[in-house]
């Protein structure tokens, strides 16, 4: 049982590892952002995988350093979902103004267009991304 449990932790250890070093080549290539969902969610992965493998051979240190990174990266997450979850609200806020019945047709099934709060307009040269967490 101890030495399925050893490779059981050794295997973590390797996929956390694997997880950590796709997450800084993803980003290092530009394949994603740096304070993207997925960066964010592969580096807590890994950390917590290399905190259970270095935790099966007693390696304190590196267990109290994976939790740190651990702890950074559900707070990233945590962020990142306020901030979509603040999108969301606008995107929604944004369809029942422009889906509201005009006034003295609310028994219409056609309903007339109203305004739409202007988005953040986006200039030359910008490029359109998800997000930032923070």
């Amino acid at each position: 049982m101890k030495e399925m449990l050893s490779l059981v932790a050794e295997a973590a250890g390797w996929i956390g590892a694997l997880s950590t070093a796709a997450a800084y080549a993803l980003v290092s290539r530009r394949r994603i952002e740096p304070d993207s969902a997925a960066f964010q969610s592969l580096n807590l992965l890994g950390a917590a995988l290399l905190a259970v493998s270095a935790a099966s051979t007693g390696s304190w240190p590196s267990v109290t350093a994976n939790f740190v990174w651990i702890l950074i990266g559900v707070q990233a997450l945590v962020s990142a979902r306020r901030v979509l979850g603040a999108a969301a609200d606008h995107v929604d806020d944004c369809l029942r103004t422009r889906l509201a019945p005009a006034a003295g047709h609310a028994g219409d099934t056609e309903r007339e267009p109203t305004a739409v709060p202007a988005l953040h307009p986006v200039g030359a040269g910008e490029v359109l991304a998800a997000p930032r967490l923070g």
